[in-house]
């Protein structure tokens, strides 16, 4: 093996070292530490079984937004209806 050869094959070897730490540590990294890892917001047909209490809750929780955005809406209107109804004076 010449000189040239060995210097050459020496550079592989860092090279393929630097390679592989660079893997080690893309593997070592979890998946949940990386926001944008392979799968993440991947729609994938599983779905979990709520218990009872869970969609009680849920309908609860869906009760109370609807009539916060119920609310909402009448109270924009009333306060519309009265400034129109303060201009026409």
């Amino acid at each position: 093996m010449t000189e040239v050869d060995k210097k050459t094959e020496s550079a592989k070897t860092d090279k393929a070292e630097e390679g592989s730490l660079d893997s080690n540590r893309a593997q070592a990294a979890k998946p949940q530490d990386d926001f944008f890892a392979a799968g993440h917001g991947v729609p994938t047909g599983e779905t979990q079984a709520l218990t009872p209490e869970e969609e009680k809750a849920r309908r609860r929780r869906n009760f109370a937004l609807a009539f916060g955005i119920i609310a909402f809406l009448f109270l924009v209107y009333a306060i519309s209806m009265l400034r129109m109804a303060e201009a026409v004076r």
